[in-house]
């Protein structure tokens, strides 16, 4: 009898057969890790991460504004509280218009 160099329908349907669960069986595994991992990603983000309510970052933009600081200490720029920088720059633009207009009383007056 002759033998013939051909493939046999067993071994590739087998073969066919294990690769198809082995795909499914990877699929299925690096679902799992995608979720596992978006689990733990969540958990840091959101889960554990400090919550900062609107209460206490007002509270922390409040005490900022009303409080002596240094800026750069390098430069010597330091933080002064608001209300003592606005009454001290409404004081500042007060004398120069008072200057401006001394100054300028003093000129028409030496015609």
């Amino acid at each position: 009898m002759a033998t013939y160099d051909d493939v046999s329908n067993q071994n590739i349907t087998v073969i066919g057969l294990c690769g198809a669960v082995g795909t499914f069986v990877i699929i299925i595994g690096l679902q799992a890790m995608y979720h596992n991992f978006e689990l733990r990603e969540f958990e840091r983000k959101v889960v554990k991460s400090p919550t900062i309510g609107p209460e206490s970052f007002l509270s922390d933009q409040r005490n900022r504004l009303n409080t002596y600081g240094w800026v750069d200490r390098e430069k010597q720029i330091v933080a002064i509280p608001i209300e003592e920088a606005m009454a001290l720059t409404v004081n500042r633009e007060s004398q120069k218009q008072k200057r401006g207009s001394d100054h300028d009383h003093q000129s028409t007056q030496s015609f």
